[in-house]
């Protein structure tokens, strides 16, 4: 009679034992179990106000992603790329904490730049310079320039001297100095229509300087009297620094100095 109840039981327990055992089994793996990544969106948020005009910078901006439905609230469906030049403004004013699109920025290229980087009581002035003034950096938008008239030049003398064979006194003087260019417009070169060897190396690009009036005024005649050079200016220096003469390269240089119906005066 024990034994059989001995038996019994031995029955019991392992029929309890495989129970558990199969639940177990049934139950899935904490480690097979693939969780689903939620898609993210990148923005960008400010992290300081601005004002309209302000160039913008890494510093002032921190990279956050959003879920799909956040970003989606705020009016962005796919990652924001701001992909700014240098030199770019923002158009408006925002606050800390504002979250920007490529349509809050205005690019140096763009129409209408001029109007958001121009201080009070200025005028924007256009003038053409050589592109390889600009080339490599070394004049880019908001650098400050010097202006500079080279007298004695063709564009200076007479239209019945510019051909002669005659010593020319040449000099160059400051016009005005440490103005800012505010934008650089280049020409758009149409490569399907020009072939490569007829595109001058002396192609001008227009500098958009800005003046006060009496400084445009002066510009203008010194553009229509003389030849300009434009420098990329250093600082502060004494403007006798910008002027030299022919007699500075070689001395005693002698020039034609007037000019009379039967005789030549030479100094």
């Amino acid at each position: 009679m024990k034994t059989k109840v001995i038996i019994l039981l031995a029955v019991i327990f392992i029929l309890i034992g495989l129970y558990g055992l199969s639940v177990s089994l049934s139950k899935p793996s904490g480690n097979t179990v693939q969780k689903v990544a939620k898609p993210k969106i990148l923005v960008w948020r400010l992290k300081e106000d601005v004002e309209p005009g302000k160039i913008i910078n890494h510093r002032m901006l921190a990279v956050e992603r959003l879920s799909e439905a956040e970003a989606n609230q705020l009016g962005f469906t796919k990652d924001v790329n701001l992909d700014w030049q240098q030199g770019a403004v923002f158009r408006n004013k925002l606050i800390k904490g504002s979250y920007l699109s490529k349509h809050d920025l205005i690019q140096p290229n763009q129409s209408g730049y001029v109007e958001y980087v121009i201080s009070e009581n200025r005028i924007p002035y256009p003038i053409k310079v050589d592109q390889d003034s600009v080339l490599g950096g070394v004049i880019n938008h908001g650098t400050l320039i010097d202006v500079l008239a080279m007298v004695g030049a063709n564009k200076s003398m007479p239209s019945d001297l510019r051909n002669r064979s005659v010593k020319r006194p040449i000099y160059i003087k400051p016009v005005i100095t440490g103005v800012k260019v505010l934008q650089i417009r280049s020409p758009k070169a149409d490569s399907q229509t020009k072939p490569i060897f007829e595109k001058s190396s002396k192609e001008k690009v227009t500098l958009i300087l800005e003046l006060t009036r009496k400084e445009a005024v002066t510009l203008t005649v010194a553009e229509n009297i003389a030849d300009i050079e434009v420098h990329k200016s250093i600082g502060k220096y004494d403007t006798s620094d910008l002027q030299a003469d022919s007699g500075d390269i070689l001395q005693g240089f002698k020039s034609v100095t007037e000019y009379r119906a039967t005789e030549t005066l030479i100094r």
